[in-house]
């Protein structure tokens, strides 16, 4: 059996005066060169777009958009790229070193899925691309699920918990009141600053009971946050809830966030464009049949 990687995925609105369909045909015309646009001391560029049905036949438009960003990098990642050529598999000769990450826009709704990537371009680095391009102002909201605490109390066998705190910010009390104080000893005695826990489990097996250890762990770390202090930068759980599938849920910010495994070729180490759009496009189509994604008027 071949490798495999985990596609992440987030789902934003973009509030804008700039018509993005559009905003994406100028970028089409322009060669790969001109479309570079510097952002924060890194070069950006969209290079591949295709347009495709919308199979739900659900509005007026049955278009959805698909394109990736890329950022040219000078630092160590998985692909390569060059002001003139496009991003491509591994340099195993550590020249050009580049990433992407793969998004789709629903023109109706206004809604984009975008690939969370540790090294490829994130949503702030996108808006500011589009500004760039648009001159027009950009902004993209994050979706949230209302329903994530319904959720997460729901969820009865989890495969996997994580949690990042930063503990200088943790008071005496707070670090007596999560019962984690050998640890949080040990960080400090190290100069350490971020405690980060992950659990991995056979959910069948043991997830009922990380199930009822997280919810208590979970109770005393959600109070940790407040306007003055965010120690907690990480928490999440992974498990079967009142649904036939395993979901991720973030229980900061309650950010909507899928998941979807995709085959990694292994000549170039890396998914292949065409199935990391193939994921989004899984993605979406659960979204919109929840009412995640919807029109005004229909949501």
């Amino acid at each position: 059996m071949g490798r495999s990687k985990t596609v992440r995925v987030h789902l934003f609105k973009l509030e804008t005066e700039a018509c993005i369909s559009s905003v994406l045909g100028e970028i089409a015309s322009m060669p790969l060169s001109d479309r570079l646009r510097v952002i924060s001391g890194a070069h950006y560029r969209i290079e591949q777009i295709e347009s495709r049905s919308n199979s739900l036949d659900l509005y007026s438009s049955d278009e959805l958009l698909f394109f990736n960003v890329v950022k040219l990098s000078n630092s160590h990642s998985i692909g390569k790229a060059s002001e003139a050529e496009g991003l491509s598999g591994i340099d195993y000769q550590g020249s050009n070193p580049s990433d992407d990450s793969v998004a789709i826009f629903d023109p109706v709704t206004g809604f984009l899925l975008l690939e969370s990537s540790k090294t490829g371009p994130r949503i702030s680095s996108l808006e500011k691309y589009f500004l760039e391009i648009s001159k027009q102002y950009v902004e993209a909201v994050q979706s949230v699920d209302k329903k994530i605490e319904r959720k997460f109390q729901s969820q009865k066998c989890l495969s996997s918990f994580e949690m990042k705190i930063n503990t200088s910010s943790l008071s005496e009390v707070d670090k007596g009141t999560l019962g984690l104080r050998d640890l949080l000893e040990l960080t400090s005695s190290l100069d350490a600053t971020d405690l980060h826990i992950t659990i991995s489990v056979d959910g069948r097996k043991k997830g009922g009971f990380l199930n009822g250890k997280v919810k208590e762990i979970c109770k005393k770390v959600l109070t940790l946050n407040t306007d003055k202090v965010q120690p907690v930068s990480k928490l999440e759980t992974k498990g079967f809830s009142d649904t036939s599938r395993s979901e991720v849920l973030d229980l900061l910010g309650a950010k909507l966030t899928e998941e979807v495994n995709v085959d990694i070729d292994p000549l170039t180490f890396r998914a292949s464009l065409s199935d990391r759009w193939g994921a989004l496009e899984k993605v979406y189509y659960a979204w919109v049949s929840a009412k995640y994604i919807c029109t005004e008027e229909d949501c």
